[in-house]
């Protein structure tokens, strides 16, 4: 098993991206990014620039399915009508446009520091975090990752394998994905930070369609997180779903809905990786001080001084881990703990790839790794990839790979080369000033 907690052999030979293509999927998520943001810019346009509320869109283009407090999903009107959505890959036959809107309370940095995944086993953790499921895959090649100045920054090629649990895998065939992944914090010449998170197929003829029953799927999103610098983070996330001529019936909008809701998880998972950071790295809050008298016969909880009963104790009378802060260690009576959790990688070579660990902490330690910063944290879990690349031959330790040796690597600075102001958009797929093409 590799690092990513991949089992089974990858069934492509390793790939050897040329400058070319390096170019071209480059070229691709530009395109997608332009795309959101013109839709994301004529939403606001009609209510002068700011977000229109989510449960308001023009109902004259979008029919609402599904809304609550901070979030609605919608599709777009007149699915089934021939049209050209020009999206990549090939093979669209009935494509129909989904789109998940609302707010997220937290910062743009939580978010991204939640949603972002550098390795597909971060990609596991993360699907098994949102929706108790697991996927299969690997990464196939990284163009890009983490820069001192957008540490959420990702472009790469990722296969994926989605099964069905019994009894749906009677009846519906296994899928697999290859996708171009990429995500990054961009500034507008507004001012306006976003953050964005782009999956869409990635057209490489080195990974054809397996043999049957395995089904080539198709997954295309585009999600946009916009800092509204109140706490509060605008969500616009534009999902292209090929419906093979199926009307979009109960059954699978509210499927759509449940894995929408997925990405209004990211303030949790971001504290999550927080607290797993600060656990790891044996970090604790400088505040917090533990009593050691209270590790006598008879501990005393560090807070409120009350007893910890017997039967909460390990060996040697000690609190046991249910009784102790797992960053401070701290003894903690059952009233003061707090109760927290979150997944990991299992490491196994059989049974679940994920596994939740259980943990408690002191109410301090909890403020004291809430409050780190996002960024710092993206950061130092890249630098410490980069350390572990020195001594793991492991590719997804690697800054890049699968790409063609001593080949130049194409620059990646989306947020100068794709020029973005209010309403116009400049894009070109060398650095330089290419067309300027006017928001509709």
């Amino acid at each position: 098993m590799n690092s990513e907690g991949y089992r089974g052999s990858i069934p492509f030979e390793p790939l050897r991206l040329t400058y070319e293509e390096q170019e071209r999927c480059q070229e691709l998520t530009l395109q997608l990014l332009d795309r959101i943001l013109r839709s994301y810019d004529e939403r606001n346009a009609i209510s002068h620039g700011s977000p229109r509320h989510h449960s308001n869109l023009d109902s004259a283009r979008w029919k609402r399915h599904k809304t609550q407090a901070n979030a609605s999903l919608y599709s777009e009107r007149g699915h089934g009508v021939q049209r050209d959505l020009q999206l990549p890959g090939d093979n669209w036959e009935s494509p129909a446009v989904l789109l998940a809107v609302g707010t997220i309370q937290g910062s743009l940095e939580d978010v991204m520091l939640g949603l972002v995944t550098q390795t597909f086993g971060e990609m596991r953790v993360r699907a098994a975090s949102i929706a108790s499921h697991d996927v299969s895959g690997a990464t196939l090649a990284k163009l890009s990752g983490p820069v001192e100045e957008d540490p959420f920054q990702n472009l790469s090629v990722q296969w994926m394998v989605g099964e069905q649990g019994w009894p749906l895998n009677m009846i519906v065939r296994p899928r697999d994905f290859v996708n171009l992944v990429a995500s990054g914090v961009i500034t507008r010449a507004n001012g306006d930070r976003i953050g964005y998170d782009l999956v869409q197929p990635a057209p490489l003829p080195q990974c054809s369609p397996l043999p049957k029953p395995m089904t080539r799927g198709k997954l295309m999103y585009g999600a946009l997180y916009r800092d509204n610098r109140d706490g509060t983070v605008d969500v616009y996330i534009q999902l292209y779903v090929e419906t093979m001529g199926h009307i979009l019936d109960t059954i699978v909008m509210n499927a759509m809905w449940i894995a929408s809701l997925g990405f209004w998880e990211a303030p949790r998972l971001a504290q999550e990786k927080k607290l797993q950071w600060c656990i790891l790295n044996r970090m604790k809050n400088p505040n917090s001080r533990r009593h050691r008298s209270t590790w006598a016969d008879i501990p005393r909880c560090d807070i409120c001084q009350e007893k910890v009963r017997k039967h909460s104790r390990g060996r040697h009378q000690l609190p046991g881990p249910t009784h102790s802060c797992a960053m401070c260690a701290m003894v903690l009576c059952s009233r003061c703990r707090v109760k927290r959790s979150f997944k990991v990688l299992t490491g196994a070579k059989k049974g679940p790839p994920t596994r939740s660990v259980h943990v408690v902490v002191c109410p301090s330690c909890l403020d004291f790794a809430h409050d780190l910063s996002a960024v710092d944290i993206a950061w130092q879990q890249h630098q410490q990839r980069l350390v572990q690349s020195e001594t793991d031959s492991a590719a997804s330790s690697r800054l890049t790979w699968g790409l063609l040796e001593d080949v130049e690597t194409p620059s990646w600075m989306p947020g100068r080369q794709l020029s973005m102001s209010e309403y116009s958009f400049s894009y070109s797929d060398k650095g330089d000033a290419g067309s300027v093409y006017s928001a509709p």
